[in-house]
């Protein structure tokens, strides 16, 4: 390619989460009664997931299964669950399903039968599905703006970009769950270690980049005298797409604008580039082959287990605050007597596992919360 060198840190890609929530054919009244927004005889019990059924309180004027995001388990004594039954007179029946496999478990449980009250969509795509699949029914905006008036207002001023998320054909079939807080930068993440062993920098454009991974895989960055490791891995490859300007491996399919109008990234000639280097580097063995099933093996879905391990040298997996080291910066707490106790953060997630691991381990994710913080993207030559 002949192409000039960008300054580096020239460009920043953010992500903006938005998920779906869903209210169902037979369940309607059922999820707006359990907020005390209709008012009416006692809701039928619905079966629950294992088909049993389930007798409502005294108090329970409704029955409202529901998915949520989840880390862990919720508990069936969960004390905020037995708060929200007593203050709405509902009876919560949470679906614990892991997150890694959350799509997957939700739709075992739809072709079974066995369908939500409330359920979220990660995915913007499966709305449309499960529409034509009749699971759904319409939300009319009538009833929004007459009994979520603060909801469909805080969508409008916060993200007016994503009003229609969950509109097909003019009708609601899905209310967006914003949060305009978090907007994040994806963190890119090498082995300092490693680098420092090589006399490498942190790459700053594509060259130096693909130097570095090569580097990483045939100049025995861990020292056993053994070649096992690795340039990078699946979510490495974001950095790559997006020195080209493309966005992959997300829940959505990625629109860009290209002279006014809106184009399908996949299709766009930087994304064959970009698949040109990944192809040179998987042929010449840089990439792990077991990228296919991604860097988590299981457990809390934004641990990187092929860098935990040592296999692989960089990624951009999760979130900046699944790599925060010691002292990154102070947990701030006001004790009763108006005292302020400051103490610094310990190493968590995946840095606190990688380090128990390989204490010698050192990684380079810029400075946190100063100024230009997380690498985004690489700079093409």
């Amino acid at each position: 390619m002949n192409m000039k060198e960008p300054q580096a840190g020239s460009s920043v890609a953010y992500r903006y989460r938005i998920f779906m929530t869903t209210a169902l054919l037979t369940v309607l009244g059922v999820i707006l009664g359990g907020c005390s927004l209709l008012t009416g005889p006692s809701a039928m019990v619905e079966s629950q997931p294992d088909g049993t059924a389930s007798s409502l309180t005294d108090k329970a004027q409704y029955h409202i299964s529901w998915t949520l995001h989840q880390n862990l388990p919720v508990p069936q004594d969960a004390e905020m669950l037995k708060q929200v039954e007593e203050q709405f007179g509902v009876d919560l029946d949470i679906w614990n399903m892991e997150n890694n496999k959350y799509e997957s478990l939700l739709d075992m449980k739809l072709a079974q039968g066995n369908i939500p009250d409330l359920f979220r969509i990660r995915q913007p795509q499966d709305l449309l599905k499960y529409q034509q699949q009749g699971v759904l029914t319409e939300i009319p905006v009538e009833m929004l703006n007459q009994y979520s008036p603060n909801l469909m207002r805080i969508i409008h001023e916060q993200a007016p970009a994503y009003e229609n998320a969950g509109v097909i054909d003019g009708k609601y079939y899905g209310i967006p769950v914003i949060n305009p807080t978090n907007i994040y930068r994806t963190p890119v993440v090498y082995r300092e270690d490693w680098l420092h062993k090589l006399g490498l920098p942190v790459p700053q454009t594509l060259a130096e980049f693909e130097n570095m991974i090569y580097a990483f895989t045939f100049d025995d960055p861990d020292g056993n005298g053994i070649q096992d490791t690795y340039g990078l891995s699946s979510e490495g490859m974001n950095v790559v797409f997006g020195a080209f300007g493309q966005i992959v491996f997300a829940d959505q399919l990625y629109f860009g604008t290209k002279d006014g109008k809106k184009v399908v990234g996949a299709l766009e000639p930087e994304m064959k580039e970009a698949l040109t280097y990944l192809r040179k580097w998987y042929k010449d063995g840089v990439i792990d082959p077991e990228f296919v099933t991604g860097e988590n093996k299981g457990g809390y879905k934004h641990l990187s287990h092929a860098f935990i391990n040592g296999k692989i040298g960089m990624t951009s997996m999760g979130n900046y605050y699944h790599w925060i080291q010691d002292g990154d910066y102070e947990d701030w707490r006001v004790e009763r007597g108006g005292q302020v106790v400051r103490n610094p953060v310990q190493a968590a997630f995946n840095v606190k596992e990688l380090t128990a691991k390989f204490p010698e381990a050192s990684g380079h994710i810029r400075q946190t919360l100063h100024g230009a913080s997380w690498t985004t993207r690489l700079q093409r030559q």
